[in-house]
């Protein structure tokens, strides 16, 4: 479990795969809001989503590291997991 504060962001690197489906969840464990986005290494935006539904779903097209960015628009801090495929 990870918290992160009100209106802050927080980024993280993963790989991902060429040519196999991947996927990025954040799920809540407070009654929050996040906002979730994906980024390739070139900088353009692959995903982006908000709760309740703050998951990304994409096949890449090359084996490469992207930038995962969750920001909490709310009041109050909030505590959430992360989970990759």
């Amino acid at each position: 479990m990870v918290a992160i504060a009100p209106g802050a962001t927080t980024q993280f690197d993963q790989t991902f795969l060429a040519g196999q489906r991947a996927r990025v969840a954040v799920v809540a464990l407070t009654n929050s809001e996040f906002s979730l986005s994906v980024r390739g290494d070139d900088g353009q935006s692959v995903c982006a989503a908000a709760s309740p539904k703050s998951r990304c779903d994409w096949v890449p097209a090359w084996t490469t590291r992207y930038a995962i960015l969750l920001s909490n628009p709310g009041k109050i801090k909030s505590d959430y997991y992360v989970i990759m495929q």
